[in-house]
């Protein structure tokens, strides 16, 4: 029994540090949202709700991913937030070499491949059995070939999905439009026939 308290107060701590790295780089990044009173504790209830994996997965230089991944599940949970899940698209360069960004970021999970640019889809939805899967093709379905995909499930009841995916011709508002009307056809589909997504 010693053992395993063991690990998770190791786990507890680790996800901590992050906590405290990703709080500092915000306030260090000037972001004004991190100089609100309650912020922190805000942050801090973003990070107990998801698994170990995801402080590991993260680091200081993605505070700014942290901070969106955080209002991207706040809006999926707001019951007056109408207009299909919260979807967050930009471009990413995947490079062997960080110094060779350019005016691109840098993708929130993974390592990619060699340098090139892909589109980072962020979707944040309540979580529902084979989510994953009805993600996957309906991406397939639009033409969207995945590279890398990373999914996080909160203890609510709530998940968001980052998949990296190349470029889309149409640019990123059309994508953003599509998969809106896609996912929330998805979603309404499968709840009228009482499937499970």
């Amino acid at each position: 029994m010693g053992d395993s308290s063991r690990q998770i107060r190791t786990r507890n701590h680790q996800k901590v540090a992050v906590f405290n790295e990703i709080m500092c780089r915000l306030r260090e990044l000037n972001v004004e949202e991190a100089a609100e009173p309650g912020f922190e504790d805000e942050l801090w209830a973003h990070f107990s709700m998801l698994p170990l994996r995801y402080a590991s997965d993260i680091d200081a230089d993605q505070a700014k991913d942290v901070l969106m991944h955080k209002k991207l599940l706040d809006t999926a949970r707001d019951p007056l937030f109408l207009t299909g899940p919260p979807v967050h698209i930009r471009l990413v360069k995947i490079c062997m070499q960080p110094q060779n960004l350019g005016n691109y970021a840098q993708p929130s999970f993974g390592e990619g491949g060699n340098d090139k640019l892909l589109h980072e889809i962020t979707i944040a939805t309540k979580d529902k059995p084979k989510l994953l899967s009805a993600f996957d093709c309906l991406m397939s379905e639009i033409g969207l070939v995945i590279q890398e995909c990373h999914a996080f499930s909160t203890i609510d009841g709530y998940s968001f999905v980052t998949f990296l995916v190349d470029v889309w011709e149409k640019g990123i508002d059309q994508l953003r439009s599509t998969l809106v009307k896609e996912i929330s056809d998805m979603l309404a589909t499968k709840e009228s026939t009482n499937v499970n997504v």
